[in-house]
């Protein structure tokens, strides 16, 4: 099932050795991503993302779990925005990309 077929206050949690994952539709046009630590379950990142456009809010992205790179370069001491155009995750490197 994919973000756009699930209902309005309903999720989807999907889990494997490497990452939790639970999206829940918040709106007609929203979902909330929420990815946990499979070994801590402690949250790793929250987007709030947009299904009718790529546009997103990162509202939780832990420094430690990723690496990060913004616009092509490595997040160093900067903060992470949290409204962007796009991003990625990629569970088996943990590296998160984010454009703004």
């Amino acid at each position: 099932m994919s973000p756009f077929d699930l209902p309005i206050g309903k999720s989807l949690i999907s889990e494997d050795d490497r990452i939790k994952n639970v999206v829940t539709r918040t709106s007609e046009d929203m979902v909330c991503m929420e990815l946990f630590d499979p070994i801590t379950d402690h949250p790793v990142l929250t987007v709030h993302q947009n299904l009718r456009s790529s546009s997103a809010e990162i509202v939780l992205a832990e420094r430690e779990f990723w690496t990060t790179t913004i616009d092509g370069a490595p997040l160093g001491e900067r903060a992470i925005p949290v409204n962007v155009s796009s991003w990625s995750a990629d569970l088996p490197t943990r590296r998160l990309t984010i454009e703004t």
